[in-house]
Formats: structure tokens, C-alpha cells, sequence
């Protein structure tokens, strides 16, 4: 991935660092009698994956709960609630959760609601999030427990979606799911940082050497907890990753509170480090809550949910541009990603930054008028390509045909000079660094099709795939000079693949297997 010098033979580390990078003979003959010599026989030694936005912890605290993936109906989703409470006979009272529905491939047509819930049980509390993670289905007990059955609150940037008789339907987006969360579990270090290792162990075993995660709304405590976990972690050695910190935080006060605190983007090394402010500006294209400038084509009446009004929109931006933190704000729909980028002007305009590296997360309907803003403004994309099979059964109807054309543009991107990075927005998509960089390069549906690709004129090519998986995601936090590429000088961060990615056909890249995953000079997963 090093600009001008596209492949070599070998590579010498020392000290947890890149030493030397070349040709076989040159680099064997800095061995000493202690060098321990890996010959990987001809397969990919790649820089090590990172991710440039997921939700570790969220992903970890999901592994507890009942994974509603690729059900097929509600009729599903229900025997697949009465079997897991069979199997672990909670008390009576105790909530039971579960994610990864999804209505657009449910034979019903239609989101669940509580009273297919109420079904299931009516001694539990039953929250289960869309696979999206920006709507929530409750049962009734669900709704008592949180007091807002009976008289169910308007919720700026959200909604408690109502019947014909007044009463919630069961369904919660965005920040009304904040009335009804279910308990946040252990929140105790020891808590945390068993969690934070769970999630690790799995996502060194895919390559991943990098994270750049969104924990907060999931951690349900301080932020200065969280952050204790992981700095205890790395300073013993038991963090097998490079963690940055996207911090998702609501309140202005708060966010000057914890800059004043020194959590800022920088803030730490290079094992746990804080990144940008982390801002939520709409919904999601699945759940009919990402903002649009026109009405949803399958949906007239609504345009979707701006999540915040725009002068707290302005007052988060600024107050953490003007004390130099990197924002970061997730946009999906074109009217979200048009105040985002208007709000990102305005705060420059105000306080000006040689480098601010403004980013949107997902960006995902950038029409070209966007774009050019997102250029000339120097605003960076972090892009999930995991999004297109998964909303390929959907996206047109959802959108129209022509409006559609436009979504998960991002060789329109690269054409234009705007940075992309890779992600998986894990747990909402599939974790795994391959699987995004094939879903990059194929643009096909899960089920293969079509043959030629989604949109085929907006595939990757695998160098521009890897690269945004490796480079890309260290530009957007201000790393590209210490990870992304097998230079000298660089952190000693590695991946070695089953076979050569180059020589094999695109289909058979989500078949590749990482063989050992390198984190400065120490293997931390051996297959």
C-alpha cells in the first residue's frame, strides 16, 4: 500500500517496528542468531486491516443476546425468542434482548410489534433492535417497565410510533429508544474489560490489527470507565489490537467537560487512543429513518428523522472544532449529509484549521452536488460496502430507481479526489476485512447476483478496496504516518493470508482465510 513501491519480498522487524523492506536476500541477511524467520511461502502479507468505524462493545454485549439474523418472518422471529427463553430459564422479570431483524426480508412484509411480542411472553420484558441499531420492537411489559405505555411522550429526534388507538404500536426509532433500554449489564472495569476482550479475540482472528470504534451509547456508563478498561488492558498487554475511541456524546456540556479533561482527539498512544467526536445526524435507509430531501418512494409521507435540531447540531460541531477535536458525523441520508456539511463550513469559516479532516460515516446517498462539497471542502467518507448486499432487496422500491442510482457511489469518490476509508459498522455488518474489501470489488447481492455487480461502474479495484481497509482508515485518524502501509519507520502491524489475493478470482476473496494476524512484531492470532 506504499505509494510507488506496490510489492516486495520480505520485510525486518525490530522493536515493534518496521525495519527494513525488500527483496528476499537483502532482508535474510539482517538476521541474527535470535531472529525468528517467517516464511509465509508465497501467500499475501498485507498491512493489518483497520476498520474505520464498528461498535466493539457493542458487538460484544450482542453476543449475549439472541441473534435475529437472516429470519425470514415474524413467525420466526418469535419461535427463536420461546426457544431461548426455554433454554435459559430467566427469572421472572428479567429482560430478554436480542438484534438483527430485518422486515425487508420477512414474509409478512411488515416490522413486528408488540403484540407479536406480547406472543412470546408477557412475564418478560422483550427489546429487540432492528439490525440497523436505530429502531427498536418492545412488548407490552416492555413498555410498562419503562413508564410510557399509557401516555407515550413526543421525543425530539425520535419516535414512539402509535396505532389507530392512541397506543405505541411497539415500534422505537432513534432517540426514542432511549426511553427503554434495557439494563446495561456489569459496568464494572472488570466487566468492561471482559467484554472488550471477547470482541478483540474475534476481530484479530480476521486480520483486523485496528479499530476505530463508537462504544459510549453501548457502555451505558462514564466515559472515563470505558476508558480505564481499555488503557488497563494495553498497559498489561492484553489489548491484541490498536483501539480508537469515536466518542459518541450528546450533551455540549459534557463533551467541554471531557475536552477539558484532556479526551481529546490524540489524546493517548498508539495501543488506546481518543479520536473525533462522534455525531449522529440521522437514521437508517432500512428502517425508513435516514433524512432525505424527498419523501421515501414506499413511504410519501415521510422524509425520515434529523436527529438534531440544527443549532445543536452547530454547538456540538463547534465546540469541538474550536478546541481542536476531530468530528465525525454519521449521515446517511442527502439532506443529513447537506447539514452536516454545511454545519462542517460554517464551524471552519468561524475557526479556522489547516487540517480538520472533517469526516461522514456511511454518506451512503451522496448525490454529486454533495460530493463536490465533501471535495472542496476536504471532507473524508468512511464507507461500509457491506451495506450494498444487504440493502440491494430494498434499496430501489425504498428510493426509486434513479434516486438509488446514486447510493454507495464510491468510485464517484475516488474520481473526485475524496478519501474513503473501509468499514464494517459491525455489528450491523459482517466484521471480517475481506468480506468488505469482496463486497467493494464485486458489488453482488448475498446471493451472488447480479453476476456483474450492483452498479458495476462504481467497483473497487482490490488495490482500491485494500487500501481503503489499510491507508484510507489510518488517514481519516490522523495515522497514516505511523500504520496503513509496510514502510519503515511503521508500526509493525501485519496480516498473512491463505493464498495470494492478487492471483485469485474476485469471488473467491470472501474464501480467504487469515492465517496470522502480526500487532508490532508479536503474532496475536495463529490459524
Amino acid at each position: 500500500m506504499e505509494a510507488g513501491t506496490p510489492k516486495a519480498e520480505a520485510v525486518a522487524v525490530r522493536d515493534k517496528k518496521i525495519a527494513a523492506v525488500g527483496v528476499n536476500a537483502g532482508i535474510l541477511a539482517l538476521r541474527k542468531r535470535h531472529t525468528q524467520v517467517i516464511d509465509a511461502g508465497g501467500r499475501s502479507i498485507l498491512p493489518g486491516f483497520n476498520d474505520s468505524h464498528l461498535h466493539l462493545y457493542g458487538y460484544a454485549l450482542n453476543k449475549g443476546t439472541v441473534d435475529l439474523d437472516d429470519l425470514t418472518s415474524i413467525g420466526g422471529l418469535q419461535e427463536k425468542l420461546i426457544a431461548h427463553i426455554k433454554v435459559i430459564h430467566p427469572l421472572n422479570g428479567t429482560w430478554i434482548t436480542g438484534r438483527g431483524w430485518d422486515q425487508t426480508g420477512f414474509r409478512e412484509g411488515r416490522m413486528p410489534d408488540r403484540h407479536d411480542l406480547d406472543r412470546v411472553s408477557a412475564d418478560y420484558p422483550i427489546a429487540l433492535k432492528r439490525k440497523c441499531g436505530h429502531i427498536s420492537v418492545l412488548n407490552t411489559r416492555a413498555f410498562r417497565e419503562a413508564g410510557i405505555f399509557e401516555h407515550p411522550p413526543k421525543v425530539p429526534g425520535g419516535m414512539i410510533e402509535l396505532g389507530g388507538d392512541g397506543k405505541p404500536t411497539g415500534i422505537l426509532k432513534e432517540n426514542a429508544m432511549d426511553l427503554a433500554r434495557p439494563p446495561a449489564g456489569d459496568l464494572t472495569s472488570s466487566g468492561a474489560k471482559r467484554l472488550i476482550s471477547l470482541a478483540a479475540s474475534d476481530f484479530v482472528k480476521a486480520g483486523l490489527t485496528s479499530v476505530q470504534t463508537d462504544d459510549l451509547g453501548a457502555f451505558g456508563g462514564e466515559a472515563e470507565g470505558l476508558f480505564k478498561a481499555y488503557r488497563e488492558l494495553a498497559d498489561k498487554g492484553k489489548l491484541p489490537l490498536r483501539v480508537n475511541e469515536q466518542m459518541l456524546v450528546t450533551s455540549p456540556e459534557k463533551l467541554r467537560s471531557l475536552i477539558a479533561m484532556g479526551y481529546t482527539t490524540g489524546f493517548g498512544d498508539d495501543r488506546f487512543r481518543i479520536g473525533p467526536l462522534k455525531i449522529l445526524a440521522d437514521g437508517s435507509l432500512g428502517g425508513r429513518s435516514a433524512w432525505l430531501r424527498a419523501p421515501y418512494a414506499d413511504d410519501p409521507g415521510n422524509r425520515g428523522i434529523a436527529l438534531h435540531a440544527r443549532e445543536q447540531l452547530q454547538e456540538l460541531v463547534v465546540a469541538a472544532h474550536q478546541a481542536g477535536m476531530q468530528v465525525a458525523a454519521h449521515a446517511i441520508g442527502d439532506r443529513a449529509i447537506d447539514a452536516v456539511l454545511e454545519v462542517f463550513r460554517e464551524a471552519q469559516a468561524a475557526y479556522p484549521d489547516a487540517d480538520p479532516r472533517f469526516r461522514i460515516i456511511h454518506a451512503s446517498l451522496s448525490t454529486p452536488d454533495l460530493l463536490d462539497r465533501m471535495k472542496s471542502q476536504g471532507v473524508s467518507a468512511d464507507v461500509q460496502p457491506g451495506f450494498i448486499p444487504s440493502d440491494l432487496p430494498f434499496i430501489e422500491g425504498r428510493l426509486g430507481t434513479q434516486r438509488a442510482s446514486l447510493a454507495y457511489c464510491f468510485k464517484d469518490f475516488l474520481r473526485r479526489g475524496i478519501h474513503i476509508a473501509g468499514s464494517s459498522d459491525c455489528p450491523v455488518e459482517d466484521y471480517r476485512p475481506l468480506m468488505g474489501i469482496y463486497h467493494a470489488v464485486t458489488r453482488r447481492g448475498h446471493d451472488g447476483q447480479p453476476l456483474d455487480g450492483w452498479l458495476p461502474g462504481q467497483k473497487l479495484s482490490l488495490h482500491e478496496a485494500i487500501y481503503a481497509y489499510t491507508m484510507g482508515s489510518a488517514y481519516n485518524a490522523f495515522e497514516e504516518g505511523i500504520k496503513g502501509s509496510i514502510r519503515t519507520g511503521k508500526l509493525a502491524d501485519l496480516v498473512i493470508l491463505s493464498e495470494d489475493i492478487e492471483e485469485i478470482p474476485a469471488d473467491e476473496i470472501r474464501k480467504l482465510k487469515v492465517e496470522r494476524t502480526i500487532m508490532g512484531g508479536e503474532t496475536v492470532y495463529a490459524s
